[in-house]
């Protein structure tokens, strides 16, 4: 009778390690779905971003949209014609999170061989500020005066506060423009 009682137990035991096998199947089964479903709407997600860059594209390299661009660039850019320098270049500085600590106009005139053009400078200085603001900065002057030229620049380390690690950049930086003359 024991025996019959051993095998009893251990029959039920084998059926319970089945049952949980084909729980643990149709769990792993229904994740299995799960990912799968997930990986198809994903895949459709991808064909409809690949068909609207095509089509990005396609619009992009019409010569029309490239010309309304520009145009809407230059209509962004500054009048240089009634525009006054000095304001600009302290605007600009604002713009770009800093302040100038001199904004001075320098000699006008027209420089050798352009005798057609009266020429307009300003030295500014740049204090305490990262080479990357600097640059961004006159990578905008430039972007948004046409014709601005940048003749000079000089760099040099700031003198440290006490207590300061770091002070950043002085820049001095001497940018001209050339206008028609008039008459």
């Amino acid at each position: 009778m024991a025996a019959a009682g051993r095998q009893q137990d251990e029959g039920d035991i084998l059926k319970f390690f089945i049952g949980v096998m084909a729980l643990l199947t149709i769990v792993v089964a229904g994740f299995a779905g799960f990912n799968w479903t997930n990986a198809v709407e994903l895949e459709e997600q991808v064909a409809g971003a690949e068909r609207e860059l095509a089509q990005v594209k396609r619009i992009a390299g019409d010569p029309e949209l490239k010309l309304a661009v520009a145009r809407a660039a230059a209509a962004r850019d500054v009048d240089t014609r009634t525009a006054d320098l000095g304001r600009f270049l302290t605007e600009a500085a604002t713009i770009n999170r800093f302040s100038l600590k001199g904004n001075i106009a320098e000699g006008s005139g027209a420089g050798a061989g352009q005798r057609g053009y009266v020429k307009k400078s300003h030295r500014i200085t740049i204090e305490r500020q990262t080479l990357e603001v600097i640059a961004d900065y006159l990578f905008y002057i430039q972007a948004k005066w046409p014709g601005l030229k940048i003749e000079e620049i000089t760099v040099n380390e700031a003198p440290v506060r006490k207590g300061e690690p770091w002070a950043g950049w002085n820049a001095t930086v001497l940018v001209t423009i050339y206008r028609p003359k008039e008459g």
